[in-house]
């Protein structure tokens, strides 16, 4: 009987590491191969674990005709990839539905994320699992874009806070396809979801740089390299603090299977003019710590020669706060907008919201409750605010 704790979980995330390196890395299955003859997995755990971080498909692929491995495990493995083909295949269908939408509407798009990985990077879209498609627009034809969908019966919901105040202060919308269950499809036109970002990266150098591919079977835009790099890097450390193998592995296998061209200068000269530094230097260090990723001469060194500006410091502290309740995130969003204009406006939009969105936000009966939906809004701000004050100055 073998009793499993931190360890073992320690040694999980060591072979999965391992077995996800062995696609470039030969060597690197046999160091698995070893850790499983010493009785380092526990396959129980490791099964549920990989399914949870959407690596299943990944790992079975790797591991597939893999004698060492017990019949119970490739089993779970074999499951987890056959579920996840099968909705990589209707989530694949609906991409280019919408694609061929938008192309008969005049609408150019460039496909993000797993929606374009799983082609373009992997090959076989059921080894990057996605829960919703996101898609970059120009600004301009957000509007026209939610009417040819609204028109083939896609929705959205809820209620804009003041009308076109998702537009300007936001950076994508949901709609959901018809049927069920309904697929997410999430319209971006910007890269970034914080205020300072919105101000700082703009998606014209991204459109620039754009190039085709073929996507669900059907022509489209996917970002350049040096962009995706950026994109992907910003948004694993940015969105999810750094943490979760399956963003992290979209970008060792990118550069490991890309990297000799890749222009590392222009990456860093945009991280510069972005303010991304920081997320680039953390994710090239998780890449030779974790991944033992070969980058091509000098660029390590020149990545960690990278100074973050003082704001963008500040800003990154903000974002990466342990708990940023909804106050916290309004004023630091409100403190890092880069005009008073901006910040006026967002602000008297989160004071006093259109009466529509007031009644659907708080579930009003009758109109009448309208005058006290109001104070009753600031208070519980007030509320929260001076709760999380309290909680800092206790610290």
């Amino acid at each position: 009987m073998v009793a499993w704790g931190p360890a073992a979980e320690r040694d999980n995330d060591l072979f999965v590491r391992l077995c996800l390196r062995s696609r470039w890395e030969a060597a690197a299955l046999d160091e698995a191969a070893k850790m499983a003859s010493q009785r380092r997995v526990d396959w129980s755990l490791l099964c549920e674990e990989v399914r949870a971080g959407g690596l299943a498909p990944l790992v079975y692929d790797v591991l597939r005709g893999s004698q060492w491995v017990p019949e119970t495990a490739a089993a779970c493995l074999r499951d987890s990839y056959y579920e996840t083909a099968t909705f990589a295949g209707v989530m694949s269908v609906e991409l280019g539905y919408v694609l061929r939408l938008l192309e008969k509407a005049g609408l150019p798009v460039i496909v993000l994320k797993g929606a374009a990985l799983g082609d373009t990077l992997y090959g076989n879209s059921a080894l990057r699992p996605m829960t919703d498609l996101d898609l970059l627009l120009h600004d301009r034809d957000i509007s026209a874009a939610l009417d040819v969908l609204h028109r083939n019966g896609y929705r959205t919901t809820g209620v804009e806070v003041r009308t076109g105040h998702t537009l300007e202060y936001e950076n994508e919308l949901v709609v959901y396809s018809p049927g069920t269950p309904p697929m997410a499809v999430e319209l971006h036109w910007r890269l970034l979801d914080s205020p300072f970002y919105q101000d700082r990266v703009g998606a014209s150098w991204f459109w620039e740089t754009a190039q085709p591919a073929l996507v669900a079977g059907t022509g489209a835009l996917v970002l350049g390299m040096e962009a995706a790099i950026l994109h992907l890097s910003a948004h694993y450390v940015l969105h999810h603090r750094a943490q979760g193998v399956r963003w992290i592995y979209d970008i060792a296998l990118l550069v490991e299977s890309f990297g000799n061209d890749i222009d590392w200068q222009h990456v860093f000269d945009k991280a510069k003019e972005f303010e991304l530094i920081y997320s680039i230097q953390v994710v090239v260090q998780q890449l030779v710590d974790d991944w033992q990723v070969a980058f091509p001469a000098d660029v390590v060194s020149a990545a960690t020669e990278l100074t973050a500006s003082e704001e963008e410091q500040r800003v990154v502290h903000l974002l990466l706060s342990e708990q940023r309740p909804v106050v916290q995130r309004f004023w630091s969003d409100l403190s890092t907008m880069s005009s008073w204009r901006r910040r006026s406006s967002y602000l008297l939009a989160n004071l006093f919201p259109s009466p529509a969105y007031m009644q659907d936000r708080y579930d009003l009966h009758s109109r009448g409750l309208l005058p006290l939906a109001y104070p009753y809004r600031w208070a519980l701000g007030l509320g929260e605010f001076l709760t999380t004050r309290r909680k800092e100055d206790d610290k």
